[in-house]
Order: C-alpha cells, then structure tokens, then sequence
C-alpha cells in the first residue's frame, strides 16, 4: 500500500522567488521511489500553474486544482472537474467589480483573463500575453468558469488590516448572495470555486479515485489550506503559520522535507 502527500506550492513548496528547495525535491523524489504519491494542491487552475511547472521541475504524480474542483494526473489526464455557471460567474465577476479597490480574474476554456487599472492581460498556458479583447468582452464570452479569483489592488496587506477586511468583506458579501458559489483566502487572494469544492473534497476524491492508498498527508500555510490539513490522516503547517492554522494541525514543521523524513519515509 502507498502512502499520498498533498502539498500546497505557494508559500510551501515554492518560496517567494518561486523556487524549490534542494532538499525538499530530493525527499520528494525519494517518496516516488519507494511507489509513494505526491499530489500538489492549490487554488490555482490548469492555465495558471503551467507555466510554473514548465519553469520549475517539482516532483508530482497528480495536480488537486481550483481548490479542489479540477483534478488532473502528471499525463494532463482530466479525472475530475466541475465548473461555475456562465450567469453565476459573470454576477459574481460584476459584484467584485463593483468594488473600486478590487482586481478580478477568471478562468474559462481559452485562458485566464485579468483587469489591472482598466487593462486586459490574459495567462495563456505559453505565458502573459496583451489581449485584442478587453475584459468583458471575454467575459460575455465565457461559457463556464474553472474558477474566478479577487484581490485588493494592493495586494500586500496594509499593516493596518484594512485591505484585507475589504476583501474578506466582498467575499462574504459573495458567499451571502451566491448559493451556488464558495469562497477561500489564501495569503493574498480571495478564490471562488464551485459550493461544495474545497481542498478538503480534492483530497478526498482523489483517495477515492485511487485504489492503494494506506495513509495521506496534507501540508499548508493559509487558510485555505485547512480543509486539507482537517481531513488527512496527518495534516501539517509550519511554525510560521498563523495560530488558527497551527492548533488545527497535527503536526508542525519548518520545511516539507521535515515531514517526509520523519512521517512517510521512517
């Protein structure tokens, strides 16, 4: 039987310059030697984390994406998916919108479009490219949604706290309006994903999909890293984290490789 880590990238495997540490990717590597399996799960969809993974080599037999709501294998092989509503996510795009502070992006079947100060720009899997469309003609395009995604425009949180209530003000204000919806933050974003879709559902239904797994691991930093760490036979966080997180762990480490070593390769 094999053992299966979920790992979250942003702020866990990969650090702020966007880069993976070396033992980290040997512990990772030792895992799928011995016939263990290393899920990466995070909020970003299939577009977004292409060019990272095409920039990055991180040792990984299965993507959890969207928080849960898109699940693919190393192969590209969609196993599973489930999307927003065309009507649902146009409403939900327009009400973030509405929120002069707020930068809105979304997801749909050509790529993932971005409004920065009255500017479309669109990640393709090949990179950031200018658009001849602007948002909301994309928008009006769009005949479902991976998942839509907010941020306030100054994206590292004031000292005061006061972005980051704005945005989790939206977000509730979303939740409230939209059953059909859910929302999680992370760091500096706010992701919309379909209800009833969460890391802990990705974790969950990809144990389901396999059928040899003795023992999971979840490993994260943010909040919405939390249904993971909750519903894995081991979920960790780092010492770093904030207490919330760090009283719902089982564990707590410093690096990822801490909890190979001493967890999944003992």
């Amino acid at each position: 039987m094999a053992k299966i880590l979920f790992s979250d990238l942003d702020g866990t495997l990969l650090a702020k310059g966007g880069a993976i540490s070396d033992k980290n990717f040997e512990a990772m590597k030792k895992m799928q030697e011995q016939g263990h399996y290393i899920a990466l799960c995070t909020g970003r969809n299939h577009i977004d984390i292409q060019p990272i993974l095409n920039k990055i080599h991180i040792p990984y037999d299965y993507l959890v994406l969207c928080n849960g709501s898109y699940i693919e294998d190393k192969n590209g092989n969609i196993l599973f998916e489930e999307h927003i509503s065309k009507e649902v996510g146009e409403a939900v795009i327009q009400q973030v919108l509405s929120h002069p502070d707020m930068i809105a992006s979304f997801c749909f079947d050509e790529g993932c479009p971005i409004l920065v100060n009255g500017e479309t720009k669109v990640l393709y899997l090949d990179g950031l490219k200018d658009s001849e469309d602007d948002f909301y003609t994309l928008l009006k395009k769009a005949e479902r949604f991976y998942m839509l995604s907010f941020h306030h425009k100054n994206v590292s949180f004031n000292q005061d706290g006061s972005s980051i209530e704005a945005v989790k003000e939206v977000a509730n204000e979303i939740t409230e309006r939209f059953s059909e919806v859910e929302t999680h933050l992370n760091q500096e974003f706010v992701d919309v994903a379909p209800r009833g879709h969460s890391k802990g559902t990705g974790v969950k239904k990809l144990i389901s999909l396999l059928d040899n797994i003795d023992r999971s691991y979840a490993i994260g930093d943010s909040f919405n890293d939390l249904p993971m760490i909750r519903v894995a036979d081991v979920g960790v966080t780092f010492d770093y984290a904030v207490p919330e997180i760090q009283e719902k762990a089982d564990k707590v480490v410093h690096y990822v490789y801490e909890l190979i070593e001493e967890e999944i390769l003992s």
